[in-house]
């Protein structure tokens, strides 16, 4: 296992000069296998792979784009040297007619690990929300609807950007909650007329 870290300070294995980043900012590792992940180290600015904020750990394509502050860091050649990490020989050119010839790093076969990123894992509360909100109009209206105004609340607080599903079901859950209320008091009513 190899692990690297990025920052302002001369103490990592890669050094910016940009006040944008932090002194320890983010830690790429590299497993047995070949296969990288980043970590953001509670930078000040944020950890950006292809211009998106990550905030869990990621896992590293060889053509993603790391920045840190306004630098783009150039994680790969770090890497380039791992474990078990298959490398291939391409042509990229020529120079005075001699062909110019780069290592390639490849991910042993079958090491492909799906992203799971906050902001999938954050659209499952909205949904959530929206589900429990839609059943809670018919049925356990005080259980769904509290349901859905946790989840969406959820949502709306760790998702920025699709929250569209948490504020739809944050608004239905406090309508069971409040359909709720109102049968209790009609049913109430009647009984207390009835007597």
């Amino acid at each position: 296992m190899k692990v690297i870290t990025a920052g302002r300070s001369s103490s990592n294995t890669i050094t910016v000069d940009d006040e944008k980043a932090s002194r320890r900012h983010c830690q790429i590792t590299q497993d047995d296998y070949g296969r990288c992940s980043i970590v953001d180290l509670n930078s000040t600015n944020g950890t950006y792979v292809n211009e998106r904020r990550i905030t869990s750990e990621y896992y590293l394509n060889p053509n993603d784009m790391v920045r840190i502050g306004r630098t783009t860091i150039p994680w790969q050649r770090y890497v380039a040297g791992g474990a078990t990490a298959r490398h291939t020989q391409r042509t990229v050119g020529r120079d005075n007619n001699q062909p110019v010839v780069v290592n390639v790093n490849q991910p042993p076969k079958n090491s492909y690990r799906p992203n799971l990123s906050e902001e999938s894992v954050n659209s499952g509360y909205g949904v959530a929300a929206l589900v429990c909100g839609i059943v809670g109009i018919f049925l356990f209206g005080i259980i769904l609807g509290t349901l859905a105004v946790i989840f969406g609340a959820v949502s709306i607080k760790r998702n920025e950007k699709r929250k569209g599903c948490g504020i739809a079901g944050l608004i239905l859950g406090i309508l069971d909650l409040a359909l709720y209320i109102i049968i209790l008091l009609i049913a109430g009513s009647l009984f207390f007329w009835a007597l």
